[in-house]
């Protein structure tokens, strides 16, 4: 067999909370999970399914950020809608990334932890279909971007 092949590790992330398109917060971690809700179809005489079926994706998670100033907590308050863009660079490039991002977040929560003089807020959020989005990139709940595969 070949050997195989090295490539480098993504890693470098880079953050960013986005409301109307600018940046409103330093982001310190971010964690999120996609559930396709796929179910088998019931066949009768066999153990067997013929396929796999993908629900409505779903996607939720918890962002930390430095407590900047009371932005985030005002959008939570008023329920608005942000979005929200994960890009990990590899080897300190950003022209070899992958990206991920979710056009439209509502906020579940914000809890401000003070440790060794940093506020940090740790906020759960929900991706949203964007029902007012201009495309069906802009209407997506996430988009999963690698700048090295050929569009």
């Amino acid at each position: 067999p070949a050997p195989a092949t090295t490539t480098p590790v993504a890693s470098g992330a880079v953050g960013e909370v986005k409301a109307d398109g600018s940046a409103i917060a330093i982001v310190t971690g971010a964690e999120f999970t996609i559930n396709g809700n796929g179910t088998t179809g019931a066949v009768i005489g066999s153990d067997l399914t013929p396929d796999v079926f993908v629900g409505t994706i779903e996607v939720s998670g918890q962002l930390t950020l430095y407590v900047e100033d009371k932005n985030m907590l005002d959008d939570f308050i008023a329920e608005e809608s942000l979005s929200l863009s994960i890009q990990l660079d590899e080897d300190g490039s950003s022209t070899d990334y992958i990206r991920f991002s979710m056009p439209k977040i509502k906020l579940g929560g914000y809890t401000v932890s003070d440790v060794a003089g940093e506020a940090v807020a740790t906020c759960p959020f929900t991706a949203l279909m964007n029902g007012d989005g201009a495309d069906a990139e802009a209407k997506s709940v996430i988009l999963i971007e690698d700048s090295r595969i050929a569009a």
